[in-house]
């Protein structure tokens, strides 16, 4: 991600004006609980009439100026998104352009269209969420625990309770989805893959009576996607269930202990009431964060492969390497170059130096060689 955070040059401004007004969104929120708390301990109780409704004008002019502060960040992190992905767009189509023929038919058209539409439009659509709602979240998670602490430290420790337990909640049932959500990403590439290849070879398979076995194909690999869909929705389904149970079980408890201390005149009942709503702030900005982490987690293949660690970038580097390192080892006798190989890799550097590209069973041998070092993801240790 650190190599993509350059795309962002230009739009410094943008970048931090986006999560700044967004911040002063979650700041005015924050507030209202505390005006329906004034609201029903002096305006209510003192049936003062006129108190209430200046308290209510308040209230109207703290969403008036929230909803500002949001269509403002909105904008920004629009502006930062789109300047990301269009300089991500074009030096992604200036790396393809310098593509060799054999490097080009190695990645296969799909591949390339996929990376500069639709990889790079998802990475866009991160980057817009991660400006309007990285900081968001967390201040308003930090913030209701800092005012109920400020209004009761006793009722203070329930919140120091819910938040973890609910965080925890929420990042098991993540840690569990997104492999799932990984895999259904490759199920979803080679259905793209089949679709296309039927697209251009009708004819031939119309031609040899394939039609059939294509089908089978596509139905298989359809399927496969559609139970790993269904089991990651299965899952991902007890995130609202989980959550709120942990919640209400927290408003009980503050319901409880406060009821108590209203009894004794040490909290009012609308201090109470603001004490539920600041529960309820920290439960949906907890969803609201999980969403967005969830969200470039389940895409993060996608971002990926817009950027640069990728498996096609590792297949091509390591083809490079052993292009460059060929040359240059033939100017050595082979037990020189053999003293030299790191130990991990000196049997398998020993054999790609040896390439025969003339031989196709040799080079199906080679391939294979490379395609287990990436599946095993050693890939980035064997280029280094």
């Amino acid at each position: 991600m650190k190599r993509l955070i350059r795309f962002l040059k230009g739009y410094e401004k943008e970048s931090f004006l986006a999560p700044l007004f967004k911040m002063l969104e979650a700041t005015f929120e924050l507030i209202v609980p505390l005006v329906v708390a004034r609201i029903m301990d002096i305006g209510i109780k003192n049936q003062d009439n006129v108190y209430i409704w200046h308290q209510c004008v308040i209230m109207v002019l703290l969403g008036v100026i929230g909803l500002a502060c949001s269509l403002i960040a909105q904008y920004f992190s629009a502006k930062a998104a789109m300047g990301f992905s269009t300089a991500l767009r074009k030096e992604l189509f200036s790396h393809i352009s310098r593509l060799s023929h054999r490097e080009l038919d190695m990645l296969g058209t799909p591949t390339l269209v996929t990376r500069i539409t639709n990889d790079v439009n998802q990475a866009q659509t991160g980057v817009n969420m991660v400006l309007r709602l990285f900081l968001r979240s967390p201040f308003i998670v930090v913030g209701a625990v800092i005012m109920s602490f400020t209004i009761d430290v006793k009722i203070g420790l329930i919140f120091l309770i819910a938040v973890p337990v609910i965080s925890i909640v929420i990042y098991g049932i993540m840690r569990t989805t997104v492999p799932i959500y990984k895999k259904a990403q490759s199920f979803l590439d080679r259905i793209s893959l089949i679709t296309r290849e039927n697209h251009v070879g009708a004819r031939v398979v119309r031609a040899f009576g394939r039609q059939q076995e294509e089908y089978k194909e596509f139905s298989e690999v359809n399927d496969d996607y559609t139970k790993v869909q269904v089991r990651a929705g299965k899952i991902s389904a007890l995130l609202n269930p989980a959550t709120t149970v942990i919640m209400n079980f927290a408003i009980i408890g503050i319901l409880w202990y406060g009821s108590k201390e209203v009894s004794v005149g040490i909290l009012t009942q609308g201090e109470v009431v603001a004490l539920v709503n600041y529960m309820n702030q920290i439960l949906i900005a907890l969803i609201a964060l999980a969403n967005l982490i969830y969200y470039p987690e389940r895409n993060i293949r996608k971002i990926q492969k817009a950027g640069k660690f990728t498996e096609d970038w590792q297949r091509i580097t390591i083809y490079r390497l052993v292009r460059i390192c060929k040359e240059v080892s033939s100017k050595f006798t082979r037990s020189k170059v053999r003293k030299k190989m790191p130990p991990a890799f000196a049997y398998i550097i020993d054999e790609l130096l040896h390439v025969d590209y003339n031989d196709d069973n040799k080079k199906v041998y080679y391939d294979e060689i490379i395609h287990s070092i990436i599946d095993i993801e050693m890939g980035d240790q064997f280029i280094m």
